[in-house]
């Protein structure tokens, strides 16, 4: 990722940015398996708030999954207070900042820790939904338009995988949709594995990123899934 855009382009960005978010959500987004799909026009405007080396997840806190032992009625998942519930599977989402920023590693244990995962946006119903909760959400993105960590990653990539190679998600989700913004992924420095959500001039997207972010600003925020 490139970032030759200073803080007027975050400006226009945050101008337009809620507009396009409704329209993301109301919209089919495109399906691309080649890691080349395009973004939607977005209008930026967040809350405030810490996994094992290879991505994945090796333990997550328990949630309860709405069944008694003697496989009794459901009951309702119970969520923090802050999570936004889909209704195509159920789960909760939350978007947490910290403001003076985080790895993607970080992001995930505190998502495992908080009883969660890193957010796996495997359709586009789900990454509409998502990123329709990021409006009025400035507060999200850093200073070169940079948002919140998501559960994807390059899994030990080849030079010959990049830059759209072995992403996978933290949970297993297949890796069949993808929503990168125009130009990513890029691989940028030889070092971006880490996914997270990016607005070049009002564009959203996925991005590339590095481990501890790669446009001289920290990545502050991640979206928490809850099951």
């Amino acid at each position: 990722m490139h970032f030759r855009r200073g803080l007027a382009a975050i400006v226009v960005a945050t101008a337009t940015l809620g507009a396009a978010i409704a329209l993301t959500a109301a919209c089919s987004l495109t399906t691309s398996t080649d890691g080349l799909s395009g973004g939607a026009l977005l209008h930026l405007d967040a809350t405030t708030d810490s996994a094992p080396s290879d991505g994945s997840i090796a333990d997550r806190a328990s949630v309860p999954d709405g069944a008694d032992a003697e496989g009794g009625d459901a009951a309702p998942h119970t969520f923090p207070p802050e999570a936004q519930t889909w209704s195509g599977n159920a789960h909760g989402y939350a978007v947490y900042v910290v403001p003076n920023g985080l790895t993607w590693i970080e992001a995930r244990d505190r998502a495992v820790q908080g009883g969660g995962h890193l957010a796996t946006l495997g359709s586009a119903e789900e990454n509409g939904f998502v990123l329709t909760m990021l409006n009025d959400r400035s507060d999200a993105f850093n200073s070169v338009a940079v948002g919140p960590w998501l559960g994807g990653f390059q899994d030990n990539p080849a030079p010959a995988d990049e830059p759209a190679g072995k992403w996978r998600w933290v949970d297993d989700t297949p890796w069949s949709f993808t929503f990168w913004t125009t130009g990513q992924p890029d691989n940028s420095g030889n070092i971006e594995s880490y996914l997270d959500v990016y607005v070049p001039s009002g564009v959203v997207g996925w991005n590339d990123d590095a481990l501890g972010g790669n446009g001289g600003a920290p990545v502050i925020s991640y979206v928490v899934e809850y099951e």
